[in-house]
């Protein structure tokens, strides 16, 4: 277990090399700066490279010569929709040739660049309101303006990813009762949200970090079955998490037509989820990892995260949730005994 949370450390905290570029990289006029396509590189093996020249007929010289080729292939109407027909991990065959299995970030890299260029050109986007229910909107400007920037599109990328493979285990906590068992499942974020209490000083913020990410990816992903509550007694639990809980307000919801407000479960995670990076990024010291100060600047308009990760599992993901996440018969990511 400890290996674990020190992994979360390591690996949520810490940011790829090209990524230091990040403050740079925000003030360039161009939308796919040069760090972008090399932070996608590091994380593509030599067979996603290969898979990506296939479907683009490129040669797979040319993306790992230039970056901004690489982007480019990425958001390629006929890239993504050769990766969502195949899936995840697994191997197929073209022309009678076996190809190898891709990797998941290959498949949300593609989803997250090509949901960014056709999100510039919606008229409109089915916006979320609840289980079954979404209602059109029209100028869907802050959705695009949050995926202009390349730093957020890694970002969301990254997180999709990172959830294909979940961290378990157990832990003992003390209670009034005495001692207690009590086993977790990164995509429990009350179970999870207890490790707080058990954790080295120096593990929490890589916790603080992953309970964001849990926030985020719940309700941009699996909206419909997070709506279904997080278990008794959830919200008071996970306020409980706040090193500063003065003046945090459940809402109802932002960027929704008026009238309308998503249902609890939804509006307590959209309010926590930005409590949690703030709470990681206060946590570390600065210099802080390049991915930390995106974190944070996601915390500032984590409602419109959670509205883009709606639309882009909407048009690209729904039908293969199960296999990527698995979801068991469609009934939500919860592991069995998880909160919900």
């Amino acid at each position: 277990m400890w290996s674990n949370l020190r992994a979360y450390r390591a690996t949520l905290l810490a940011a790829p090399t090209s990524m230091a570029e990040l403050s740079r990289g925000r003030g360039e006029a161009s939308r796919n700066p040069p760090w972008l396509g090399v932070a996608y590189g590091e994380h593509l093996s030599r067979e996603d490279l290969a898979e990506l020249a296939r479907l683009a007929a490129v040669d797979p010289a040319e993306l790992r010569r230039d970056p901004a080729l690489l982007v480019d292939v990425l958001a390629r109407a006929e890239v993504v929709d050769g990766l969502l027909a195949v899936g995840v991990g697994e191997g197929h065959q073209a022309g009678g040739v076996a190809l190898a299995p891709t990797s998941p970030f290959l498949v949300f890299a593609a989803v997250v660049e090509a949901g960014a260029r056709d999100l510039a050109a919606a008229p409109s986007v089915p916006e979320w309101v609840g289980p079954r229910r979404r209602v059109p909107v029209l100028g869907p400007a802050d959705l695009v303006e949050l995926l202009e920037a390349p730093e957020r599109r890694f970002f969301l990328a990254s997180l999709l990813a990172s959830f294909t493979t979940l961290a378990s285990g157990s832990v003992v906590l003390r209670t009034r009762r005495g001692l207690r068992r009590q086993r977790f499942n990164e995509l429990d974020p009350v179970r999870l949200a207890s490790l707080l209490e058990v954790v080295p000083v120096p593990e929490r913020p890589g916790l603080y970090r992953r309970l964001g990410d849990v926030a985020l990816f719940l309700t941009g992903v699996f909206p419909d079955h997070t709506a279904g509550g997080l278990g008794p007694h959830a919200e008071g639990r996970l306020l409980r998490t706040l090193p500063a809980r003065a003046g945090v307000a459940v809402g109802s919801g932002s960027g929704l037509p008026p009238g309308l407000a998503v249902p609890p479960a939804v509006a307590l995670l959209e309010t926590l989820g930005p409590q949690w990076y703030r709470a990681a990024w206060r946590a570390v010291q600065p210099p802080r990892p390049s991915s930390l100060e995106v974190a944070v600047g996601i915390a500032d308009r984590f409602d419109v995260a959670r509205r883009t990760l709606n639309v882009l599992s909407e048009r690209y993901l729904f039908s293969a949730r199960e296999r990527w996440w698995g979801m068991a018969g469609g009934s939500g990511p919860y592991p069995s005994g998880a909160a919900g």
